[in-house]
């Protein structure tokens, strides 16, 4: 008799899944992320930069913390005594 002959089995090939999509949408976050730290950025700019306006104030008044309410107290007395 002769010998049968034996089947070969086909490997399956793997098919790859595409990351380029994936990638994309991770470098939008990134752009999305940067954006949100400028803005951070500026805003502590402002921060600093109001504190020295401040710091200004303070320096013309004789050295001490002049609030709204005392500013308010002081226009009072100077047309008091205009008055």
């Amino acid at each position: 008799g002769e010998k049968k002959k034996k089947k070969k089995k086909k490997k399956k090939k793997k098919k790859k899944k595409k990351k380029k999509k994936k990638k994309k949408k991770k470098k939008k976050m990134k752009k999305k992320k940067k954006k949100k730290e400028k803005k951070s950025g500026k805003e502590k700019k402002n921060r600093s930069r109001r504190k020295s306006r401040e710091e200004q104030q303070n320096e013309k008044g004789g050295g001490e913390r002049t609030t709204k309410m005392a500013m308010k107290n002081r226009k009072q007395k100077n047309t008091d005594k205009k008055m």
